[in-house]
């Protein structure tokens, strides 16, 4: 049962301190939990401003929504119409709706740790910079893991250029981060509406127009929640053809980004981990063998144009992209199918994750 409360906070100019925009499609099992996860926040709820964007969902979403917005006034819903397929639209509505200084993201299915917003608040506030990271750690399929006390007090910080230093480069998530509005504002950074990897395409947007990010070195304060079983699966781990299509176009934008900026040389950096992921998508896709072969065939158009010709970090991976750049298109297809048949055991997963998980 949800219970009436209402609140006025006015922090200086702006009435919350901060605002978490959370996209949802058909998060029926999970929005709740995620939304009252927020009201054990340290920063105190009655400080927090959240933006709720639906993207037309058939289940019970909305009514959940509606009940929350009608008894709480800082949970504001909205419900566009018609369905963009992706979480962009209702994040770019956020940021146009939010009122306060700073902005936050939260995936529907994900938490924050109970501090987390305090630590990111205190963090950018009364600095000069415009953003500030934490790390996150994975939860698989809602099954948390304990934090040491160091996981959620360390709160140690250094000052990095992202166009300088890899390992912030590398981290291209939207939702470890508190952003300024006004430097969001400024620079018009959106996600593109439509389109997958849309956290990529706003990342590289924020990093190419700052040259300063603050980063809490060793405190995660994220959550993810990676759900990739039958029947709760998340959307990114459910590849299927419209996913692809969606994702793999998005780099022709950002790619853009670093051509105008004259820094070709880090999106090929970039692209050492995202063709890295295109190809993990390439593998997992559930379609026929015809669809495949023009798949490779737009990968090898995508490595052409953008003049990539680097070795990927890891073998499987690499092993099959250059085959697709030699145009060995029947051999990359049989490669693709023996992982994928190793990518259903869930051990090999298991020890994959922990192999390749940085954070």
């Amino acid at each position: 049962m949800i219970h009436q409360t209402k609140f006025c906070n006015t922090i200086g100019d702006f009435m919350y301190k901060l605002s978490i925009i959370i996209p949802t499609y058909n998060e029926e099992k999970h929005i709740k939990k995620t939304i009252e996860s927020l009201m054990n926040q340290t920063i105190g709820f009655e400080n927090i401003e959240i933006i709720v964007v639906d993207n037309s969902s058939t289940d019970s979403t909305k009514e959940i929504l509606t009940e929350f917005s009608q008894s709480y006034t800082n949970i504001k819903c909205f419900f566009p119409e018609g369905n963009t397929g992706t979480p962009s639209r209702g994040r770019n509505i956020g940021i146009d709706k939010a009122t306060s200084e700073y902005i936050m993201f939260l995936d529907a299915d994900d938490k924050y740790l109970d501090n987390c917003c305090e630590i990111m608040f205190d963090t950018i506030h009364d600095t000069k910079y415009n953003i500030a990271m934490c790390k996150h750690r994975i939860i698989e399929n809602e099954k948390f893991t304990i934090l040491t006390e160091e996981d959620i007090q360390d709160i140690s910080y250094s000052i990095v250029n992202p166009l300088e230093n890899m390992d912030v480069f590398y981290d291209i998530t939207i939702w470890n981060k508190i952003y300024r509005r006004d430097f969001l504002k400024k620079y018009d950074i959106k996600c593109p509406v439509g389109y997958f990897v849309e956290d990529v395409y706003f990342c590289m947007q924020c990093y190419l127009n700052t040259n300063e990010i603050m980063c809490l070195n060793n405190y995660y304060g994220y959550e993810y929640n990676v759900r990739d079983t039958e029947g709760n699966m998340s959307m990114c781990h459910d590849v299927n053809a419209n996913w692809f299509l969606k994702s793999y176009k998005t780099y022709y934008g950002i790619y853009n980004f670093f051509k105008k900026a004259n820094k070709l040389e880090l999106f090929t950096v970039l692209m050492k981990k995202e063709f890295v992921n295109i190809i993990g998508w390439f593998v997992r896709m559930n379609e026929d063998k015809d669809f495949k072969m023009e798949m490779m065939e737009e990968i090898y158009k995508m490595s052409e144009h953008f003049d990539f010709n680097e070795n990927l970090d890891e073998i499987w991976a690499d092993f099959i992209f250059k085959n697709i750049r030699k145009r060995n298109f029947r051999i990359a297809l049989m490669s693709s199918e023996l992982i994928n048949k190793l990518l259903n055991s869930e051990f090999i997963v298991k020890a994959y994750r922990k192999t390749y998980d940085k954070d």
